[in-house]
């Protein structure tokens, strides 16, 4: 029991997984070791040859400074917490466009159309369309799953022109593969 209290300290429960608390507090010591340590090392030296004229004095003086500086800043940032680290290495989280965060979704509503699987498909495409309901690339799948699945030739149509309208632009490849089989399905509806 003693011992379970002793690695408690150490250790705690982090999504199912057990975690090194100290694991954290390493690698930002490290971090901050890495950026601080040799830039304020260099100055220290520079200005410890400067001073005594003897490179021996520059390197005491430089490597001094930088343990100092280096720990110093380590504990500012421990007694600031995540803001201090936010100044350090910023804020800023990537950006994913809509296509990059659905993407593994629309390649498997793709893959189950390729299958003729259009009902599996078809529910895909709608949990992506009710996330992002003016993604180009999943407006234009459901056409394609109404057309070569139900032979829902009309309501595919609602999907093309929303990707027409979406993308206004005749260069972007999904506004002209909309216009060709809208194209397709008004030439079928005439004949």
């Amino acid at each position: 029991m003693r011992e379970c209290r002793k690695k408690s300290a150490f250790i705690h429960h982090h999504g199912g997984k057990v975690k090194d608390i100290d694991s954290a507090a390493r690698s930002r010591f490290i971090r901050v070791t890495v950026w601080v340590f040799p830039i304020i090392g260099f100055l220290g030296f520079f200005v410890g040859f400067n001073m005594y004229g003897k490179p021996g004095m520059g390197l005491l003086i430089g490597a001094g400074v930088g343990a100092a500086a280096s720990c110093i800043t380590y504990f500012i940032i421990e007694m600031l917490g995540s803001s201090g680290v936010n100044f350090l290495y910023g804020t800023r989280r990537p950006i994913y466009s809509d296509y990059e965060k659905y993407e593994g979704e629309l390649h498997q509503a793709r893959h189950q159309k390729t299958q003729k699987k259009y009902h599996k498909a078809l529910v895909l495409v709608d949990a992506i369309l009710k996330k992002a309901p003016r993604l180009p690339e999943a407006l234009y799948l459901k056409a394609q799953i109404l057309v070569e699945g139900y032979q829902k030739e009309e309501e595919a149509k609602i999907y093309l022109e929303k990707v027409l309208a979406v993308l206004p632009g005749k260069g972007e490849a999904y506004h002209r593969w909309a216009q060709t089989l809208l194209d397709k399905i008004n030439t079928k509806a005439r004949s």
